[in-house]
């Protein structure tokens, strides 16, 4: 799916890759949503190219609501998330899993990324103050190779007219290790909807 507006999105899912391109966003399963709902989701392809913003399910959003999703592809972009790459405004994130690798490219503006999104910030970056909560969201530190899982965006102006980005770690996120999220489900994911197994990571029960 390239964009999702104004919409909901739920039992889906997407096993290809995808190449992003320089000044877009990319997403093992959408690309964009602005003012929607997604749930009960995966993806499991590598999200691949020059893309701003990645994410291993969407590559940006805004005003979105994510619940009851993961995401297992591999993500290289500026803004790089397990599970996201931007989370612009309100809405949530909630019961999630990340397990893909991220990786950052074309930082002559700054690079973030992390373990379940790469950046978030308000609406207006510079005058807003709401932000998308994260809550019982879950990444593997060791294949994912984020130490933190995402950050909250700081723009800073470079006069005459560049915005440098940097950030800072989004409190109350801690990564998992591989033996931490397989073989029981971590606190806050529901036995009703998701399911795990020896060696498995926590998936959803709507697919199986």
């Amino acid at each position: 799916i390239g964009y999702l507006d104004e919409a909901d999105l739920t039992d889906s899912y997407a096993t290809g890759t995808v190449t992003g391109q320089s000044a877009g966003a990319g997403g093992g399963l959408i690309g964009g949503a602005m003012d929607s709902s997604i749930s009960d989701v995966f993806a499991t392809g590598a999200v691949t190219g020059a893309s701003a913003y990645a994410g291993g399910l969407v590559g940006e959003i805004e005003n979105t609501t994510i619940s009851d999703a993961y995401a297992t592809g591999a993500v290289v972009a500026t803004f790089a998330g397990g599970l996201v790459g931007l989370a612009a405004g309100s809405g949530s994130i909630s019961d999630v899993d990340a397990t893909g690798s991220v990786a950052t490219t074309n930082c002559s503006s700054g690079c973030l990324a992390g373990g379940i999104v790469g950046g978030r910030y308000p609406a207006n970056i510079f005058t807003g103050t709401t932000v998308t909560p994260i809550s019982n969201a879950y990444w593997d530190d060791q294949t994912t190779g984020a130490s933190v899982g995402g950050y909250d965006v700081i723009a800073t102006e470079i006069p005459p007219n560049s915005v440098f980005f940097s950030g800072n770690a989004i409190a109350g996120l801690s990564g998992s290790t591989t033996a931490q999220l397989q073989g029981s489900l971590p606190a806050g994911l529901r036995a009703a909807t998701w399911g795990t197994g020896t060696g498995l990571y926590p998936f959803l029960w709507t697919f199986f």
